[in-house]
């Protein structure tokens, strides 16, 4: 899993140099994360309709995030670029999360510690309206 994460980590820091001086989690390493998530849970898990409702829910804000940051980063690019850009880095998210399972299997405990970042997100509140 950790080299999975370090080639989608690399991949993201060839076109956003700023994350390495971010503090804290930069929003592209959110979505990589979200993107792991998700690529290994489409192959691995059914979850039940309201969970994969809320991470889906919650992918698409973090998504609409990274791709406002990306645009914000390079600001010479026209939105089909930042679209064609985050759809191979994911590409690439998804190949290696294959790869990952070719060896490791969906049964495999690596598998089952990695999908509980996947219930996780599913968790996370993002909502504006928190009393």
């Amino acid at each position: 899993m950790r080299p999975m994460i370090a080639l989608a980590c690399g991949m993201l820091l060839s076109v956003a140099p700023a994350m390495a001086q971010a503090q804290g989690p930069d929003i592209l390493t959110i979505w990589q994360q979200f993107s792991v998530s998700n690529s290994l849970a489409s192959k691995c898990v059914k979850p039940d309709k309201a969970k994969l409702t809320k991470f889906i829910e919650n992918y698409q804000i973090i998504s609409t995030h990274a791709t406002l940051r990306l645009k914000q980063m390079n600001p010479e690019w026209g939105r089909d670029r930042v679209d064609k850009t985050m759809t191979e880095h994911y590409t690439a998210i998804d190949k290696a999360v294959s790869e990952f399972l070719a060896q490791e299997t969906c049964g495999g405990q690596k598998t089952k510690e990695a999908l509980q970042r996947f219930d996780m997100q599913a968790e996370m509140d993002f909502s504006r309206n928190k009393q």
